[in-house]
């Protein structure tokens, strides 16, 4: 007598790693290879961004470190040199003088002074101002200076115009070593 079951085939018992259950089935084991490699392409993907997001987060922080640390070493010259043309913008030019270093006030006195403010009132002592480049530098002997330059304008000309500043260092004050003016940008230095 012949026998009518069809052949039985035989089976294999694999364990799906992410559910952790065993099945019976070859189909079951062929969606188990294929999940493997689309979890590690996942997890590639993941690694991935997360580097080029730590690389972007630490780019950004550099940026701010440096900008803040080039502010706060330029702070206290820009103060002073703001100071110093507040004082011309009032007029005080005894003001003014005071902030000066004591070279700049060996090579011109007071009377010097203020003869040439007078003279250049409205270039020294514009109605506006704006910074466009600041920095600090240190010598061999670690002595500082700093040179601020401002865009300059006059109210009554609206011409763009610069002036540079040179400061020093008195005493662990910032005081004005050098003030020059003129009607095209400075060239870096």
């Amino acid at each position: 007598m012949e026998d009518n079951k069809s052949p039985v085939e035989p089976t294999q018992t694999v364990t799906d790693p992410v559910s952790n259950n065993a099945t019976d089935s070859p189909e079951s084991s062929q969606a188990v290879s294929v999940e493997p490699k689309k979890s590690h392409a996942k997890k590639i993907i993941l690694i991935v961004l997360g580097v080029v997001t730590l690389i972007i987060i630490l780019a950004v922080l550099f940026v701010v470190f440096v900008f803040g640390a080039i502010n706060n070493v330029t702070a206290a010259p820009l103060s002073a040199s703001d100071s110093f043309i507040k004082s011309l913008q009032k007029k005080d030019v005894q003001a003014a003088y005071a902030k000066t270093s004591k070279a700049f006030q060996a090579a011109e006195d007071q009377i010097q002074f203020s003869d040439f403010v007078e003279q250049y009132n409205a270039e020294i002592s514009p109605s506006y101002t704006v910074v466009i480049n600041k920095s600090v530098n240190s010598n061999e002997k670690g002595a500082q200076t700093a040179t601020i330059i401002y865009n300059v304008q006059d109210k009554d000309t609206a011409k763009n115009e610069y002036m540079r500043i040179v400061l020093e260092q008195e005493s662990g004050t910032w005081k004005i070593r050098n003030v020059e003016y003129q009607p095209k940008p400075f060239e870096e230095q």
